[in-house]
């Protein structure tokens, strides 16, 4: 990993579906400040770029639309990004709607773009509740060499399962990239017992802790309407970037627009790691049942 790497996580609230460019030129701008702000990689919301579905009256009919603004990665969209983040010379993690192979197939996934273009693309594993009504089944973890170190992405409720970041942390990541757009629950929307935020809080904080890693974790702000059977949610935002000790570097105390910006130090990985060698004392032959 490079020395010092200056990561943000750009909390924003996505424009509808319908206004997916709006969303692409939004990104494209935010980037070029970032970049020249100093920011090295910026973690951008769980489908930023195309925002979730909105169901136009029965569920057929939002599985429509929702392939209508899907693209695939070599889309405009993400070209788009990928043109803006050559030009700037900066890292980031977006999120698309993207299309499958197969017409109707759609996958939820992170794109990380760079100084060269497409890196690497992750689709999200765990899809809570209505998800699974629309976005298909995800990847096997992957790592990606850059510059700036070697990074892992995951996306929203995949954080939530201890293994994805522990596969991440064996193939030698870094950074690990986490976006979401994660719901407040109960009558804002989503699933979620009274104590969720709190929950949101804690389990970047493990995930950085017991693998001994960097965690960006970007949340989306305001809120989003998924039409009339789920009616308007709205998102926690409380993204935080937490170093391998487990502390929190830099936070969002708001569920409004916001960027929070870090200095993650090469040297923590080390430190974290001689301080607490939980990889060191790992016994993985003991825990078959976790493939069951």
């Amino acid at each position: 990993m490079k020395g010092t790497v200056t990561a943000a996580a750009v909390q924003i609230e996505p424009f509808p579906p319908a206004d997916k460019e709006r969303n692409v030129a939004d990104v494209c701008a935010r980037v070029a400040d970032l970049a020249a702000e100093g920011v090295e990689l910026a973690a951008f919301p769980e489908l930023g770029l195309t925002n979730f579905f909105c169901e136009p009256g029965d569920l057929s009919a939002g599985r429509r639309d929702a392939w209508q603004v899907a693209e695939s990665l070599d889309g405009p969209a993400v070209t788009a990004v990928a043109a803006a983040t050559r030009k700037h010379g900066i890292h980031a993690v977006i999120g698309l709607a993207e299309r499958g192979d197969v017409p109707g197939a759609i996958f939820n996934t992170a794109v990380l773009v760079g100084p060269g273009g497409i890196v690497g693309a992750t689709r999200k594993v765990h899809a809570a509740g209505f998800e699974k009504l629309y976005y298909s089944g995800g990847t096997q973890p992957q790592v990606f060499d850059t510059s700036l170190g070697r990074i892992g992405m995951v996306i929203c409720y995949d954080l939530w399962h201890p293994e994805s970041v522990r596969c991440l942390g064996r193939l030698g990541a870094e950074i690990v990239v986490c976006i979401n757009s994660a719901w407040k629950g109960g009558a804002k929307g989503g699933i979620g017992a009274p104590n969720k935020q709190r929950m949101f809080e804690l389990v970047p904080v493990m995930r950085a802790f017991e693998n001994g890693l960097f965690v960006v974790m970007c949340n989306g702000a305001g809120s989003h309407t998924l039409g009339d059977r789920y009616g308007t949610w709205e998102r926690m935002g409380l993204s935080r970037i937490v170093d391998p000790h487990g502390t929190v570097l830099a936070e969002s105390f708001t569920d409004a627009e916001d960027v929070v910006t870090a200095r993650l130090q090469a040297a923590a990985l080390e430190d974290s790691r001689a301080a607490w060698p939980l990889w060191a004392d790992r016994r993985p032959e003991f825990f078959q049942a976790l493939l069951l």
